[in-house]
């Protein structure tokens, strides 16, 4: 039996000491009050990453470029729309 061998690549990602960052919480005097007026950070982080990922699926030749942004508003995508946008096999994505 010969197994196939799949072509696959590796990714280690460094795991910062986040003891530091949560110390900056102390700083902190008044909790409702930072969300309030920092509540919305996580949206700005990720309107400016898109650019860093749209890079990164470059370097990596993941054609998105010509792919419409995700709205929150597609329905749920089948396994072989799953497949066909992550360049595999539809055998390979699991079913419900």
């Amino acid at each position: 039996m010969d197994k196939q061998r799949r072509n696959t690549k590796k990714y280690s990602f460094r795991q910062p000491d986040l003891k530091e960052l949560r110390n900056l919480t102390s700083y902190v005097l008044d909790p409702l009050e930072f969300k309030a007026r920092h509540g919305k950070l996580l949206s700005n982080l990720a309107t400016q990453l898109l650019p860093t990922l749209q890079e990164y699926a470059y370097l990596v030749g993941i054609p998105i470029l010509d792919q419409l942004s995700f709205s929150g508003l597609e329905s749920i995508p089948t396994s072989q729309e799953i497949a066909n946008m992550l360049h595999m096999d539809e055998s390979l994505v699991g079913h419900e």
